[in-house]
């Protein structure tokens, strides 16, 4: 039987996929990233990250930065 996704949940996982992009493609700021996705706190930003991803954004950045560079 199909479910569809709840929007909230879809929402919130095409806005990990950007970030997580942005993270590895980039070397903007975390401060940078976190306005560009729309969060006006930075502590919520570093919250949110970690809360969906069970690590902080620079941590994701570092352990994923070298894997995705070397994919290209």
């Amino acid at each position: 039987r199909y479910s569809p996704t709840p929007l909230k949940e879809y929402i919130v996982t095409q806005k990990m996929q950007r970030i997580k992009r942005v993270l590895l493609s980039t070397d903007a700021s975390l401060r940078d990233i976190a306005e560009s996705n729309s969060f006006t706190d930075y502590k919520y930003f570093l919250k949110f990250f970690k809360y969906h991803e069970g690590i902080s954004p620079s941590e994701f950045r570092e352990l994923y930065k070298n894997q995705h560079t070397n994919n290209i």
